[in-house]
């Protein structure tokens, strides 16, 4: 696949004299484990592995 994403930075907007880098579909199905996960929403890619380390600490085997 030769869709292109931009990696989103949500806790700084963008800068005007930096682009954001853009990756591909299969870019960003490389980052899958739960020590590197990468998703996509609207275009955009957001790294959520720290997201994934507060949920599991969080839960601790308890499902959802």
């Amino acid at each position: 696949d030769t869709s292109i994403f931009s990696r989103g930075e949500h806790d700084r907007p963008p800068r005007s004299d930096r682009p954001m880098p853009e990756f591909t579909a299969a870019q960003v199905a490389e980052h899958k484990t739960a020590k590197d996960c990468w998703i996509t929403v609207n275009g955009r890619v957001f790294d959520v592995t720290k997201f994934l380390g507060y949920v599991r600490a969080t839960l601790r085997g308890r499902s959802l």
